[in-house]
């Protein structure tokens, strides 16, 4: 399903929905959009939440102290067409370069001892695989060492929705209120 969204909208909406959670481990989320598209794409909105919602759902439930971060990038293509990254970096518990091999496989999770303490499926990650690959892109893991937390990156093409970028009509509307 494709429909104009604005990412940083989405973004700071997935973030909403962990920061009751955050709170309660006293871990920060942040959001750094300077270098996301600031105008809306046309992409499956419902396919790039469930993505954003696997990776920082994981990267809160395995960090109990420092933060969560999205962060992000585009670069264009051709025929309005923009290839954007999305990165969520943590400082949870990280994870070994053994396990790293085998993450993105179902059923798969660090060892038995994180899933009596943190519970799941380990479908997660493989199916944010998956859906990353359907919007013709990929997810993973750009870095991971144990105690030191994780980089995951989420790459997706979408369509750039013609017209004026969101922060230029917020300005306008601005300046027009102002004058």
């Amino acid at each position: 399903e494709n429909a104009p969204l604005s990412l940083s909208d989405l973004c700071r909406e997935v973030l909403a929905m962990f920061s009751d959670r955050a709170i309660s481990k006293g871990i920060s989320l942040n959001f750094d959009e300077a270098k996301l598209p600031k105008f809306k794409i046309n992409s499956d909105r419902a396919r790039i939440r469930q993505v954003l919602v696997n990776l920082v759902g994981n990267a809160v439930k395995f960090t109990s102290r420092g933060s969560v971060n999205i962060s992000g990038a585009y670069v264009e293509t051709i025929n309005q067409q923009v290839r954007i990254s999305i990165f969520v970096t943590d400082t949870g518990v990280g994870i070994s370069q053994s396990v790293a091999r085998r993450l993105f496989k179902p059923f798969i999770q660090g060892d038995n001892s994180n899933t009596r303490k943190f519970g799941g499926t380990g479908l997660g990650l493989a199916l944010s695989k998956k859906l990353g690959v359907a919007l013709g892109g990929d997810v993973n893991l750009l870095h991971g060492e144990e105690n030191f937390g994780c980089v995951f990156q989420f790459d997706f093409l979408a369509a750039r929705c013609p017209g004026v970028d969101v922060h230029e009509r917020e300005r306008n509307h601005f300046d027009d209120v102002s004058q």
